[in-house]
């Protein structure tokens, strides 16, 4: 639809997040972009970036997170790895940085790269994607493409 709408010169509003942007020309989303999708996910994620562990204990014991991410699908969730072996690894204060991160990347990007392959082809059709790296960030795309 967006590639019909950029090729008819036509502007849609289409409520996806700026991370969508961000994949389409190769950046990175961040917690900020996990903020205007889940605030929720994205506040639990800061408050464990900024645990205190004289104030409230170890992360990993009082979060007993690993390196995993929950996935809903037709009504089950079930839990995925998001680094190799992570369902045996723990999140602790000295490696919460790269969990962040990962999840992030799990996020936006691993749990739905096929529809998001498909999106950034069809893209790819009908605008010269290293044409638009180099002039356009991803604010600046979205507002091409949905005004």
């Amino acid at each position: 639809m967006c590639g019909i709408a950029v090729y008819n010169n036509t502007f849609i509003d289409l409520p996806f997040p700026m991370a969508c942007f961000k994949v389409l020309i190769g950046e990175q989303p961040n917690l900020e972009d996990l903020r205007e999708w889940e605030p929720e996910t994205a506040q639990s994620l800061e408050i464990m970036l900024n645990w205190d562990e004289e104030k409230m204990g170890t992360l990993e014991e009082v979060m007993c997170r690993t390196f995993t991410a929950d996935l809903e699908l037709f009504g089950e969730i079930t839990q995925k790895d998001i680094k190799e072996g992570g369902s045996n690894i723990p999140v602790t204060k000295d490696n919460v940085v790269e969990f962040v991160r990962l999840f992030i990347d799990f996020h936006f990007r691993k749990q739905c790269e096929g529809q998001l392959a498909s999106f950034k082809k069809g893209f790819e059709r009908l605008i010269e994607m290293p044409v638009v790296k180099s002039l356009f960030d991803a604010a600046e795309v979205e507002t091409l493409i949905c005004g």
